[in-house]
Formats: structure tokens, sequence, C-alpha cells
């Protein structure tokens, strides 16, 4: 045991509660969801050869061959989620690069959209947030959800409702929807989403319109909700948001049925605790 591996585990102290550890393993081992998404990854600094396999196994994956797997993003050194997929060998995965500084996270849905339009030669694509999700199952896992769900394009969940302030009456649509579902305070994330290339082609196209450079920054976006200025300094709304999450929600009614958002968490494995669901399904 190296004194640098040592100071790394005490490193994860300060931004890791191990209980968060304990409670990612029982997931991976008690839940179906090929994917965890959890903010808490982004700042995990236990070494992999610890990490990776307490929260991914030790099996070998493949990727289908009628399945994408695309990143998106611009970090110097591999994060997570593209060193999980190395880990369990998956190494036919593709990243998109956005070439903007600063970062912007609107900037994902012209990455997406040109990737779909340029590069991606299969029928379904798979995306994934590269810092904070890490690949737990298996690949093949993906694909039968649209069947099983009936539709084009399935996103996982979240309990954030950063942005519709803006939009209201988007907003008690997505409440309706969730509340058919059977659940509550579920909406539409775009951390994780599942779909056939040409429909997903089609809404990230159509959302393309909501972007440029002038988009808010992420701490723009905080900072201006915080103060509750989002939605009077943005006349053009969602035009500059600057958030790819907040753009497809306000897309989402035009596209249901053929999109639809994945409540009980078959997806992704999303939040802590299951509080907020009526249904006490295997979302956690």
């Amino acid at each position: 045991m190296t004194r640098s591996w040592i100071t790394g585990i005490r490193k994860s102290i300060s931004t890791l509660k191990f209980s968060d550890l304990a409670w990612a393993y029982r997931q991976r081992r008690h839940t179906s969801a090929p994917v965890m998404h959890r903010k808490l990854l982004a700042n995990i600094r236990v070494p992999d050869k610890m990490l990776l396999p307490l929260l991914c196994g030790k099996r070998p994956r493949r990727r289908p061959p009628e399945l994408s797997i695309l990143l998106v993003h611009n970090y110097k050194s591999p994060p997570i989620m593209e060193r999980s997929l190395r880990y369990l060998g998956i190494d036919d995965f593709d990243v998109a690069c956005p070439n903007i500084t600063p970062w912007r996270h609107s900037w994902k849905i012209k990455a997406i959209a040109e990737y779909l339009r340029t590069r991606c030669a299969t029928e379904y694509v798979l995306y994934v947030d590269a810092n904070d999700a890490v690949l737990t199952g298996d690949p093949a896992r993906f694909v039968p959800l649209l069947k099983e769900y009936d539709c084009d394009l399935l996103f996982s969940s979240t309990h954030y409702k950063g942005g519709y302030e803006c939009m209201p009456e988007i907003k008690r649509w997505a409440d309706q929807r969730c509340r058919e579902a059977g659940f509550e305070r579920s909406y539409l994330n775009t951390g994780v989403f599942l779909g056939r290339r040409e429909f997903t082609r089609e809404v990230f196209e159509a959302a393309t319109v909501y972007v440029d450079a002038e988009d808010l920054t992420p701490e723009e976006f905080t900072k201006r909700r915080a103060k509750g200025q989002l939605c009077k300094t943005l006349p053009e709304f969602p035009k500059n948001v600057g958030a790819d999450q907040v753009i497809i929600s306000y897309l989402e009614p035009r596209f249901y049925p053929r999109l639809k958002v994945d409540y009980s968490g078959k997806l992704a494995i999303r939040a802590r605790s299951k509080r907020s669901f009526r249904w006490n399904g295997t979302h956690s």
C-alpha cells in the first residue's frame, strides 16, 4: 500500500461520506439500472483501483453493435464515466468536445446534434454525463427500455426544478405527466438519455435554435436564479438560458409521447432518497 494511495483515501474523506460509497455499492447490487448518475461522483478522490470495482463490478462488458455511447466534455484528463467504460473493457465509445470557453451546458445540444448528424452510424444512441456517472450494469439492458416505455427517446429523471419558474405552464404539464405515472416531484434530466438516432437528432436539432455564444454560464445561471432575476433577464427564454436541461424540458410537450421520462429509475440510479416518490420501486 503506497503513501500516495493512502493520501488519496484521506483526501476523499473531505468530499465523500463513506455511507455514500456503501449506498452506491448496495444500489449497484440490488437495482437493474445500468448507469449510476450522482453529483457526488464528480468529487470522489478514491483511487480508481478501489473505486471502480466497487461501483462497476469486475465483469467485463461490451457495447451492443446497434448502440453508440456518447460522452460530451472538454476535460484534459479522462472523467469518471470514461474511466469506468475503459475499466469494463468498453473502448469503442465516442467523445464530442465543444469548442467553447467558458463552458456552457447548452453547447452540449449543438455537440450532440452535430454528432448525430455526422458521426453516429447506429440505430440507437446512449448519452451519459461524463463527470458524475459510471456504468454499473450490462449495456444490453438499454435498448429494450424504449420498447418497454413505448417511446423513441427516454430521459432519466431528477428532482431539480431549476428553470421551470420561467415556464410555469410547462411545469404544470410535467407535474401532470409525473402524477399519471404514479410519481411526484420528478422531472426530465438530460444527464442520461437513450434514443433512436433519427428522432433524437430531430429533438436536438430543434433545440439548437435556443443556443448561441451569448448563453449564460452555469455560474451566471445559478446567480441570476438565486436573485430571482433569471426570467426577467431572458426576454426570449429559453434562448440564452445556457442550460441544456431547461431547453429540452421546454420542448418536452412538443415531442411527447415519443419523448418520455424514466420516472421509475430503470435507466439510471439517480437520487439517494425514495421519500419524494409515492411508488416504492427501484428508483433511489
